[in-house]
């Protein structure tokens, strides 16, 4: 697996810049924090929900010099997959910069498929963590409870296996617990956020507790929520080696850093499979604001 962390070089001219413009004031937080230089620059609005900070966003990133383009999901897929193809015409490898902050898990996904399915890649990736905004006390009701894509269903591992489940903890409250219970996995492996934002934590401590006192200890991993470097290498090889035994599910549930690296470990193991829970028509839009902390990492593909 020619799959690599490495430091971001500030003054990186890129082949093409993407980030998500929502109706989350954090959507265009990656603005005030970074001076983006790429021959091709878009922001994506999803076609709905031009709602809350939407016009603001949109204004923002007209002016920061990006196209905005409004893709509906059926269209999202074949546009990134373009674009991307658009940027290696006479390129062996691209460099590409991603805002992840505000893109749902489906179109990340498709975003490091078109990715690492096409070829050598530098990928410099944006983190805003959101600030803290108390939990819904209601279960959250799910309309999707599947693999996230067809080419991350797995569909290569051996159905015969036992299957483990590799899953992140976010506060929705009894979540995890649930999912877990639906797919009834032989053995389950959690990753536990740590935040900058202790309010944070204890809002995961709190939904997941009944969860955290049924699973072995040895089998809970906490991860720096503002370190992707450090998040990879803790699930790659963890990942890695599950599979070989057992039939593998990584459910990317908690901060969307820990959902682009379960991505990517998906797309890395083919046999792995990776799930999404979405709400889908039963999601209420939140505003949700910059915390401030905002982090940038480097992954190479060769």
């Amino acid at each position: 697996m020619n799959l690599f962390t490495d430091q971001t070089q500030q003054g990186t001219r890129h082949d093409l810049a993407v980030a998500a413009c929502g109706y989350e004031t954090r959507s265009r937080y990656v603005l005030e924090c970074t001076d983006i230089n790429a021959s091709k620059k878009i922001s994506f609005g999803y076609g709905h929900g031009e709602e809350l900070a939407f016009e603001e966003n949109r204004k923002a990133y007209l002016g920061s010099g990006f196209n905005f383009e409004a893709v509906h999901d059926e269209a999202f897929e074949a546009r990134i997959q373009r674009l991307v193809a658009e940027a290696r015409i006479g390129k062996d490898s691209i460099s590409v910069f991603l805002d992840i902050s505000c893109f749902t898990r489906l179109r990340l996904a498709q975003i490091v498929e078109a990715l690492m399915t096409t070829g050598p890649f530098v990928l410099d990736v944006f983190y805003s963590l959101a600030a803290f905004s108390r939990p819904s006390e209601v279960e959250p009701t799910n309309q999707f409870l599947c693999p996230v894509s067809g080419g991350l269903s797995g569909w290569t591992g051996d159905a015969t296996k036992a299957v483990v489940l590799v899953s992140g903890l976010g506060y929705e409250q009894m979540m995890a617990l649930g999912i877990i219970e639906h797919i009834d996995p032989y053995e389950v492996w959690l990753f536990f956020p740590q935040s900058p934002l202790k309010s944070y934590d204890a809002a995961v401590s709190k939904s997941n507790a009944l969860l955290l006192r049924e699973i072995s200890e040895s089998n809970v991993l906490t991860y720096p929520v503002m370190d992707g470097p450090v998040l990879l290498r803790k699930l790659l090889p963890l990942v890695g080696s599950l599979r070989t035994e057992y039939r593998c599910i990584l459910m990317p549930l908690g901060p969307k850093i820990f959902a682009f690296c379960a991505l990517l470990a998906g797309c890395a193991y083919r046999d792995v499979s990776v799930w999404r829970a979405s709400a889908g028509k039963h999601y209420q839009p939140r505003d949700r604001l910059p915390s401030k902390h905002s982090a940038t990492f480097r992954i190479r593909y060769e």
